[in-house]
């Protein structure tokens, strides 16, 4: 959800498009494949993909709509598909709450609350990549700035129909 309201901070009109393939279904290639077809069918120009073996089948129909670019998540994909086709990837760096982790094991505090990755804190950021133009390095700057500063919360939408409000709440 954070990525729609970040999204949503900069550029209110864009339309996002949501369709899952459920976790139980994260190993399905053809599966993926078919969801991300879906997608492209309904008009999407970038598909953000989650879900181990299904991102196969996401990046074979990106391959074959000229037109679509992969956002990919938790790594570089550029390995397996063509890099012009990858907008940027989400990066995960746990360096700083593996340290806090063991700081609070240290001290006795292990278990006491929660270890969360955010943009504000560096856990999460974007991937470089030459599709990432000026004007959209400056949006995602934008959006990054809004979240930082709590001016965009983003809400903690932890399943599908929670994920849906927070797009139809644009």
């Amino acid at each position: 959800s954070g990525f729609v309201e970040g999204l949503y901070s900069v550029d209110p009109s864009i339309e996002v498009l949501f369709a899952s393939i459920g976790p139980a279904e994260y190993a399905d290639s053809a599966g993926g494949k078919a969801t991300a077809e879906q997608l492209i069918a309904a008009g999407a120009d970038v598909l953000f993909g989650m879900g181990d073996g299904a991102t196969t089948g996401y990046l074979q129909a990106v391959e074959a709509a000229p037109e679509v670019l992969y956002i990919a998540d938790i790594g570089d994909v550029t390995d397996v598909i063509d890099p012009s086709r990858v907008l940027t990837s989400v990066l995960w760096n746990y360096q700083r709450t593996y340290v806090e982790a063991i700081t609070d094991v240290e001290a006795g505090k292990f278990g006491t609350h929660d270890y969360v990755l955010t943009v504000g804190n560096g856990g999460l950021s974007l991937q470089e990549s030459p599709n990432l133009t000026a004007e959209i390095r400056a949006a995602v700057e934008a959006a990054k700035a809004a979240i930082t500063a709590g001016d965009v919360v983003p809400t903690a939408a932890e399943n599908a129909n929670e994920l849906q409000a927070v797009i139809a709440a644009r």
